[in-house]
């Protein structure tokens, strides 16, 4: 088993160490956990959850060359790039 797995076979974060077993924490910074939580927000029962998730990832300026999230300027803190945000 990988380290993220404790003695009862429950996911523990080691970055979140206080966060209770086979929880996770997900950033919308984070270009993959948009595309999970945009899975999530597609079959999650509370309609308003889902709705606000939805708009929180249209909210967010990304990066074109490598999906990051945009800084308020427009600068991409992954690559550097620059995109004016209007």
């Amino acid at each position: 088993m990988g380290h993220h797995i404790d003695s009862e076979g429950r996911f523990q974060s080691d970055k979140f160490p206080d966060l209770a077993p086979d929880k996770i924490v997900l950033s919308f910074k984070d270009p993959a956990a948009r595309r999970a939580l945009n899975v999530y927000s597609i079959f999650a029962e509370d309609r308003e959850l889902a709705r606000d998730i939805r708009t929180r990832i249209d909210a967010i300026k990304i990066c074109s060359c490598c999906d990051a999230a945009l800084s308020k300027s427009g600068e991409c803190e992954s690559c550097e790039d620059f995109r004016p945000v209007f």
